[in-house]
């Protein structure tokens, strides 16, 4: 569990990027399957993402309603949008900017309940006939903070100001008031200095309420004051909980869908999380450069998506952990890898490396299969451009071959490698001699000439060469900072790709032929460039610290909008420059190798990791057969010697922790992250 005491707990949470608001964000939900996540804002925008790539689904106008999806996962932000009237649809005024709480549903009676500045109402979602209406009479709602629905519809709380502020409890079946609540000024906080031990108070000014929030099934109520934040029974209306904001106020609450976490988005920028019932602190870390105005959960729990008055949303992953696993720097494998491929069925990827063997790895399970390691000299150290073919042994079992480079002639009567690639119906083969161009594109079987793809204004090296998987494009990597796509047939560019990294020297469609994987020759991070959503000719690639530094995107301000990437993910988490990238057969993973040594793992949808895989070192001369397969959330596969080379990192140091280490040795769950 993380410590949020420390400072490092931020780092290991690294958000998915929503920019699309001109204004801040102040409305926010996840659809119920976790497909989309809606959001709205002062702009009076309803924007649709798509959760997982972070890509915009949709753009439409909002009304004054927070997002929801209260039928069926239909998303809505509108009265009109349902078909029903437009019931108390005028707001007060100053106030037309400002989200309404969520239209909920109750699934039993197919009821709609919401609350405007006049009351609380139900509504027959079959007739559009009016249930229910609960007026505010002399205290109408000032704004969404101040009024909460449960996610059933069965209960509500209204916060009325008569000099202090009450809270009223209403059951909106009935339209009865359960109770009313004076909420206190202050509190005397009880609370223990974690370095002496010693029992103090701290003063904990409650002041005006400014934000509500209900569990799922309507039985704790969240009360955001001034400094402090407090959680009492609906049903006795006892406070039960008294929780710290770290001397910021709380903005925005929310339960996750379970009921067991709290969730407040605070005035410094702050999100904080806390266990329930126990009131454990789990979570605090900085997600705004603003206040943070809007707070979802996934309908699963993993994710919480927060908006700020920064005009940005982020979604983040709350599965990780701040202990890692990984191997002692001084026992490091003092080789990397070269090259890789996944087995035709991709149940097994092979990788060669620089100690000239080859390792199978099993892609479902993590697990280090079989080793191999050829005489000839020419395998190791650090050669490239040699690549990795699967066959069929005597046996029948596959097994892959390392196969050399191939070797040319240049203009200059000098001897180099060639960089050659053969498209997947065997048809066609494209060559360029050494690193310079221009390619060849010619028939496999008669090596006749069918194009000579070389831009003449633009001319730049070759450092990769691919065909897309049904053979009418070639992408190829060039020095100086783009990939051209070239249309096979016609010998035209289709469309350049203009990117942070040069040399890119590694590249791979994934089956459909929607995605392109790319690297370059010294850089850590791959991307996952989406090409059905951005066809455009000409359009920049970002990777994840451009996209997260806006210092350092300010040099791309003058390329038109429609150049800029939409679904593009990146794959960081390498240390040492990338050597090698692939798509399963299936088209659900990616793999890459690096100079690091490591093979990782990822979801190639999300781009999130799945797992890493390494060699350890050998305690002898022979070729190591040790090893070790972790997952972002430290469970942990290997061989029979693998736990000696474990760390833990427990508040920034490095510990050796044999409890921890047998604890979290569990091949099923390295399995489950990887199926």
């Amino acid at each position: 569990m993380l410590n949020p005491t420390t400072a490092s707990n931020a780092s290991s949470l690294q958000p998915v990027i929503l920019a699309g608001h001109l204004a801040p964000v102040e409305g926010l939900a996840f659809s119920p399957d976790g497909t989309f996540l809606a959001s709205t804002g002062r702009d009076r925008q309803l924007i649709v993402w798509e959760a997982r790539t972070g890509a915009i689904h949709q753009i439409r106008s909002a009304g004054r309603f927070a997002p929801s999806f209260p039928l069926d996962g239909r998303l809505t932000a509108n009265l009109a949008e349902l078909g029903l009237p437009a019931i108390g649809e005028s707001a007060p005024e100053g106030t037309e900017d400002e989200p309404w709480g969520p239209l909920t549903v109750n699934p039993r009676d197919s009821s709609l309940t919401f609350a405007d500045q006049s009351g609380f109402y139900r509504v027959d979602l079959a007739t559009g006939h009016l249930l229910k209406h609960i007026p505010f009479a002399e205290y109408p709602l000032q704004g969404s903070s101040d009024v909460a629905i449960s996610a059933d519809g069965r209960i509500g709380v209204h916060c009325r100001w008569t000099g202090r502020s009450i809270l009223d409890l209403w059951d909106l079946r009935t339209g009865e008031r359960i109770r009313s609540r004076r909420v206190p000024s202050a509190f005397w906080i009880r609370t223990r200095d974690p370095v002496t031990g010693m029992v103090k108070r701290v003063w904990g000014a409650q002041g005006d309420v400014q934000v509500l929030a209900l569990s799922p099934d309507g039985t704790r109520l969240a009360v955001g004051g001034i400094y402090t934040l407090w959680v009492c029974s609906t049903r006795t209306g006892r406070r039960t909980h008294l929780l710290l904001c770290g001397g910021a106020g709380p903005m925005s609450l929310a339960f996750s869908p379970d009921g067991k976490r709290l969730a407040a988005g605070t005035t410094n920028g702050e999100v904080r999380l806390w266990r329930l019932p126990s009131g454990q602190p789990e979570w605090a870390f900085p997600a705004h450069s603003g206040w943070v105005s809007a707070l979802a959960f996934s309908s699963d729990g993993k994710f919480l998506a927060s908006a700020g008055h920064d005009k940005a949303v982020k979604m983040w992953r709350l599965e990780l952990r701040h202990d890692k696993v990984g191997c002692l720097t001084t026992a490091c494998t003092p080789f990397g890898a070269r090259a890789m491929s996944y087995s035709p069925d991709g149940n097994l990827i092979a990788v060669d490396y620089e100690d000239g063997c080859v390792r199978v790895w099993d892609a479902h399970r993590g697990t280090l299969e079989r080793l191999s390691a050829p005489d000839d000299a020419w395998h190791r150290g650090p050669v490239m451009n040699h690549r990795l073919h699967w066959g069929r042994s005597a046996s029948g079992l596959l097994e892959p071959t390392l196969v050399p480079p191939v070797t040319g002639v240049d203009k200059y009567g000098q001897s180099t490698q060639l960089l050659e690639t053969i498209s997947s119906d065997g048809k066609l083969v494209a060559r360029t001699v050494g690193w310079e161009g221009p390619i060849e594109l010619r028939q496999a079987d008669i090596g006749a000439l069918v194009h000579v793809l070389e831009d003449l204004e633009e001319p730049d090296g070759i450092a990769a060469m691919t065909f897309s998987p049904d053979g009418r494009t070639l992408a190829a990597g060039e020095l100086g900072f783009r990939v051209r796509l070239w249309d096979v047939a016609t010998g035209t560019v289709r469309q350049v790709l203009r990117t942070h990294e040069d040399s890119l020297s590694h590249l791979c469609f994934s089956p459909d032929g929607r995605w392109l994987a790319m690297a370059g020759s010294y850089g850590s991070e791959a991307i996952l460039c989406n090409l059905w959503e951005n066809p455009q000719p000409c359009r920049r690639v970002l990777g994840e610290e451009e996209r997260n530094d806006p210092e350092g995107t300010m040099q791309f301000r003058n390329i038109p909008a429609d150049q800029w990437p939409q679904g593009d993910l990146s794959l960081v988490g390498h240390a040492d420059s990338i050597r090698g990238v692939a798509y399963s057969p299936d088209g659900c993973r990616v793999a890459t190798i690096a100079a690091d040594a490591m093979l990782k793992i990822w979801d190639a949808t999300t781009g999130q990791l799945l797992a890493t895989c390494q060699v350890l070192p050998a305690s002898d001369e022979e070729p190591s057969r040790e090893w070790i397969t972790y997952t972002p959330e430290s469970y942990w596969v290997g061989s029979e010697n693998a736990g000696q080379f474990l760390w833990w990192e427990v508040d920034g140091e490095a510990k050796e922790l044999l409890e921890r280490t047998q604890a979290y040795h569990s091949p099923e769950r390295v399995a489950q992250a990887l199926c």
